[in-house]
């Protein structure tokens, strides 16, 4: 049982490490750039979603008009299971 445990931990680990992703969509004279991070006992791999969508905003960017992030939430019973094995997403959208 003690195997078992411990190689769904591991694969917990090794999925939520490939886990999280950053990119950004344009169309026409609009964009929107994301991120997504997985929590791990509240690590937050590979790092905070809001600032992998900060650096996925085009350089020409006019305008940043949403930001739609969910904050760590340590309140709770839903925050505190989320930051405990769960994922965060942050989209910011705006005029090129």
């Amino acid at each position: 049982m003690k195997k078992v445990i411990a190689i769904v931990v591991l694969m917990g680990l090794v999925g939520g490490l490939g886990a999280g992703c950053a990119g950004v969509r344009t169309a026409d004279e609009t964009y929107v750039a994301h991120g997504t991070a997985f929590h791990f006992f509240g690590i937050k791999l590979p790092g905070d979603s809001l600032e992998m969508a900060e650096k996925q905003v085009p350089s020409n960017a006019k305008t940043k008009q949403t930001i739609l992030a969910g904050p760590s939430d340590w309140t709770s019973v839903l925050g505190v299971m989320n930051n405990i094995f769960g994922f965060s997403h942050a989209k910011i959208g705006g005029e090129l």
